[in-house]
């Protein structure tokens, strides 16, 4: 097979190479310092090399055989699990899908095996420019198949309009996080948003073994689980711990212990038992939730409620950034704002939309903290009461500004700014439009074209 050029479909590149780096194997490493002068610009745009409908493999292979030489070249030199590998999900679930791809298509059963495992690998679910309803679509990018993967990533990437003659579309990635020289570029291949900081390290992993075939090492999974911090209940400073692992049988079982030696390990068992109860009564309320709904009913005010509950009883019996209480917040936010839409609340009263905008920004601060290594440093009840408007609470500018703006929770920054629009001015939550400030360069990002 002919050397495979990977810049054949890039348009730009702005301080990326391939480099072999051990364990990882052929990755894009920066060139040089992208520091914060290069945050939110575009440092690789690529034209695809297929463009395929989601699932149908049979579409992709019959592109693939019509492909140009050099486009099936550096398709198949692409990365893939072993394809004799005994322990991992993916490909055993290939083996079984091979043959009857390989009947349908006229192709071998090796080869077809073959082809699934790399698309499985390297396809990124792509808007492609073909179709004016922008419907997700399957494609894979020869420069951008070298993009490794990260729970905390440092770039981001978007689908965008080409002015080529096939008018596919292309790919962009923008610099999120610093990447030092010579350091991979990663993004995140479970999601961004709450999906990303919200999720434990051991279904992480899972995730990624049962769909990438590989055992996740970045720096948050090989790290204490931020997004299971409990409260110490032993320490008079009611300290928050992140949870760590005992990954030596890759059990992942899992340990709190408070830096203040005189408080030790908290029960594992106890603590495990908490947020199975917290879980279920949370199960448990989306089940009456999808209830009233098939009834076409709106969410009534003792199913809310409930959720207020368990959400004041999580952040301390857990943390207000364990993910049952992010989890539980965000759930808060979507149903008091379907009913304020339900009933159209007037701006002069504004109070579900009140409580949408501050659920929705205490899953932006708690998502901050995840993504800073930071097990909860804010107390919503300080951050969002009237003192704290007076100017009496202290320390409030400093718990907004201990962290760094996240690009992954732009979104939910941008809802929290529209759900703000139907509270009267003077009933707003304190702090909340100082929060919205720091998100406009990211919200600004999002809304362009």
């Amino acid at each position: 097979m002919a050397e495979v050029d990977l810049e054949s479909h890039v348009l730009v590149n702005k301080g990326l190479s391939i480099e072999i780096m051990e364990g990882m194997g052929r990755v894009a490493v920066a060139t040089k310092p992208l520091d914060n002068s290069y945050l939110y610009q575009v440092v690789l745009c690529e034209r695809p090399l297929l463009v395929w409908e989601v699932g149908d493999m049979e579409d992709f292979v019959h592109q693939f055989q019509s492909a140009p030489q050099e486009t099936q070249d550096a398709i198949m030199d692409m990365f893939h699990p072993p394809l004799d590998s005994d322990s991992s999900p993916i490909i055993a679930k290939f083996r079984d899908m091979a043959g009857p791809l390989a009947e349908a298509t006229g192709t071998d059963v090796t080869w077809a095996h073959k082809i699934l495992a790399i698309c499985a690998t390297n396809a990124h679910k792509f808007y492609s420019g073909k179709t004016t309803s922008r419907k997700p679509h399957s494609a894979i990018f020869a420069y951008a198949s070298k993009i490794a993967h990260s729970c905390i990533p440092n770039l981001a990437y978007t689908s965008v309009k080409s002015e080529d003659d096939n008018n596919q579309g292309a790919l962009q990635y923008k610099v999120i996080r610093n990447i030092p020289m010579g350091q991979p570029a990663a993004f995140s291949y479970i999601g961004g948003g709450r999906v990303l900081y919200q999720t434990p390290t051991h279904e992480r992993r899972e995730k990624l073994w049962r769909t990438k075939s590989f055992v996740c090492q970045c720096k948050r999974c090989s790290g204490p689980d931020y997004c299971r911090s409990v409260q110490c209940n032993t320490c008079t400073q009611k300290m928050f711990v992140p949870c760590i692992y005992n990954n030596e049988e890759n059990d992942y079982q899992p340990t709190w212990t408070c830096r203040r030696e005189a408080c030790g390990i908290r029960n594992s068992q106890d603590i495990q038992l908490q947020e199975k109860l917290f879980d279920d009564r949370l199960q448990a309320l989306f089940q009456q939730h999808q209830q009233q709904t098939d009834n076409e009913t709106q969410t009534d005010d003792s199913a809310i409620q409930a959720l207020q509950d368990l959400i004041e009883e999580s952040k301390t019996s857990l943390s207000p950034v364990h993910h049952i209480t992010i989890q539980a917040l965000e759930t808060l936010a979507k149903w008091t704002a379907a009913n304020a839409a339900v009933t159209k609340e007037t701006i002069a009263k504004g109070g579900l939309f009140k409580i949408a905008a501050e659920a929705s920004l205490q899953v932006v601060l708690g998502c901050e903290c995840v993504a800073s290594g930071c097990p909860g440093c804010f107390d919503a009840a300080v951050l969002f009461s009237s003192s704290a408007a007076n100017g009496t609470s202290t320390g409030t500018g400093d718990v907004l500004a201990q962290h760094d703006p996240i690009y992954e929770m732009g979104v939910t920054a941008f809802t929290a700014s529209k759900l703000l629009m139907h509270v009267p001015e003077a009933s707003r939550p304190p702090h909340a439009m100082s929060m919205i400030q720091r998100y406009l360069p990211i919200i600004a990002q999002l809304a362009a074209p």
